[in-house]
C-alpha cells in the first residue's frame, strides 16, 4: 500500500503532463460552469469565448497537443488512437465553428442554440473521458 501511495505521489510531483491530464476534467468543469453562468446572464459573446477556451485547453492537455497545434487534422489523428465515436471529431469541429462564428463574425445566437452547444460540449468531454485515460 505504501509503495502505491509513494509512486502516485512521486508521479504527481515529477510528471507534470500526467498531473495535468488527471486534473483536466476538473478544470474543464470549472470553465464550463463559468460558461453556463454567462449563458444564464445572456452574455453570449463571453459564453462562446469561455466555451471555446475550455475546449481548447482540455483537448490540448488530454491529447498532448500544444494549443497552436490544435486543428481538426491533428485532433482527428490523435483520436484515431482511441476507440471514440466517429461523430466526436465532427462534434468538436461543429462546436469550434459555432464558437468562432459568434466570436469573430458577431452572429447572434438564441438561448436554445447556446444550450444545444453547451450540451454537445458536455457530451464530447464525456466521450473523451471514457476512452482517453491518463
Amino acid at each position: 500500500f505504501l509503495y502505491f501511495y509513494y509512486f502516485k505521489h512521486y508521479r504527481f510531483a515529477h510528471d507534470t503532463a500526467y498531473l495535468n491530464r488527471m486534473q483536466a476534467p476538473k478544470k474543464v468543469k470549472e470553465r464550463l460552469d463559468k460558461a453556463k453562468q454567462a449563458k444564464e446572464s445572456g452574455n453570449d459573446k463571453v459564453f462562446y469565448d469561455t466555451l471555446f477556451n475550455a475546449m481548447q485547453a482540455y483537448l490540448s492537455v488530454k491529447l498532448d497537443l500544444s494549443i497552436g497545434a490544435l486543428n481538426s487534422k491533428n485532433i482527428a489523428e490523435k483520436l484515431k488512437n482511441y476507440p471514440v465515436l466517429k461523430t466526436t471529431d465532427r462534434d468538436i469541429q461543429s462546436v469550434w465553428e459555432e464558437c468562432e462564428s459568434v466570436r469573430y463574425a458577431s452572429a447572434a445566437k438564441g438561448a436554445q442554440e447556446m444550450e444545444s452547444i453547451y450540451q454537445k460540449t458536455l457530451k464530447i468531454i464525456d466521450d473523451i473521458e471514457k476512452v482517453v485515460r491518463s
